[in-house]
């Protein structure tokens, strides 16, 4: 026999004695110790600041962990809040650590193996990019003109001072016509417009889109010129590049009609967009609406620019598609080809860039969907009623 019985459930916290007796009434004694094996399990499950709100991005492929925070985040003294599996990590979670550079995790298992995570803060612009959706369009009222864009996603408002000098970290570039940082940059020449493009895009971990002279750094494109320049103006661009750029024409006009939520839009081709006299005019064919509703021109602006979106926006939700600033667009200016278009990005050389949108300093009849700035508009040149918005895929 055996005592304790076989069967019988037994408290091994600490070692147990079975005793085992023969059929003489001799005994044997066995102490059975039970060890649990040390766990292997070392992964970190979550990392989070509260100050400010960020959730980090883990990757168990490559052990790293991003994380997203505001521009101006003070980032040598942040606060991770961590969960993970293992006994242990260092540096410890609620410890403040100086993020300016990447800072390295080591999860411990209990069988005393180690994983490292490699936490990457990265400052991002708070930028609002609003989708808009493949369509085709009339471009000009022209039987057969028909315009098809692919998909994209475009900025809710114009580029604003403090966002242009915060991610160039050049000098605030607009007249005394812009009085507020929430305002429009204006006064930046297309040049600026790549520069401020190429940054952001950088900064946020994207490709850039724009390579000038070999490179897609602006820093080694030298001083944003002010006069023309043959080596900036051999820009160029590629479309696959997930980082933010300039929108071609027929994107800012597709999305300026609203896309396919735009008024009046009853599916396949959007025939009266282009009619529109200004972006949200939600009666294209008779312009019944009050343009002061959704635009800043020189009937209403009191001779300056106003902070953006604060008039109503267009169907997409876009803000100061008409008026406030004029805005750069990807094209060179020249005459449309006839028929149909996909993907259009313009002319192969030209002499001045489309801007689109009116302006606060021009009447409403400027600033209709159709309506293109195509003289004078030169890429060195800055004008203070000029400023910008991006797109992206």
């Amino acid at each position: 026999s055996i005592n304790p019985a076989s069967g019988a459930a037994q408290n091994f916290t600490n070692p147990v004695t079975y005793t085992v007796t023969a059929a003489d009434s001799s005994t044997q004694e066995y102490v059975v110790t039970v060890t649990i094996a040390s766990a292997s399990a070392k992964a970190i499950t979550s990392f989070n600041f509260t100050n400010p709100s960020a959730t980090g991005v883990i990757n168990e492929i490559s052990f790293g962990i991003n994380v997203t925070v505001p521009i101006g985040t003070n980032t040598t003294s942040l606060v991770p809040s961590i969960t993970h599996t293992g006994d242990g990590i260092n540096p410890a979670s609620g410890e403040a650590q100086n993020f300016t550079n990447p800072v390295t995790y080591t999860v411990t298992a209990g069988d005393l193996s180690t994983r490292a995570y490699v936490v990457t803060v990265r400052p991002v612009l708070p930028l609002a990019m609003i989708p808009v959706p493949a369509g085709t369009f009339n471009r000009d009222g022209v039987s057969g003109n028909d315009s098809t864009v692919s998909a994209f996603q475009i900025s809710e408002k114009e580029i604003t001072v403090e966002q242009f000098t915060t991610v160039t970290e050049l000098a605030n570039p607009s007249s005394s016509f812009t009085s507020v940082v929430d305002g429009p940059v204006q006064y930046v020449n297309w040049y600026h417009a790549l520069v401020f493009c190429n940054k952001l895009s950088m900064r946020e971990g994207l490709t850039p889109v724009y390579t000038i002279d070999g490179s897609t750094n602006p820093a080694d494109w030298g001083t944003v010129p002010t006069a023309g320049n043959a080596t900036w103006d051999a820009v160029t661009a590629n479309w696959s590049a997930d980082g933010y750029r300039l929108p071609t024409e027929m994107e800012w006009m597709w999305a300026a009609m609203g896309a396919t939520s735009g008024s009046g839009y009853t599916g396949g081709t959007y025939t009266t967009g282009y009619q529109k006299e200004f972006s949200g005019d939600p009666n294209p064919t008779t312009g019944s609406d009050p343009i002061d509703n959704y635009a800043w021109t020189s009937g209403n602006s009191a001779n300056t620019t106003h902070s953006v979106g604060t008039k109503l926006p267009n169907e997409l939700l876009l803000y100061d598609m008409s008026g406030n600033v004029f805005e750069w667009c990807w094209d060179w200016c020249d005459t449309y080809p006839t028929g149909a278009l996909s993907d259009y990005k313009g002319a192969a050389s030209g002499t001045d860039r489309v801007g689109r949108g009116g302006a606060w300093i021009l009447g409403a009849e400027v600033a209709t969907v159709a309506y293109r700035a195509e003289a004078h508009v030169i890429p060195s040149s800055q004008y203070d009623f000029v400023g910008f918005r991006v797109v992206r895929h």
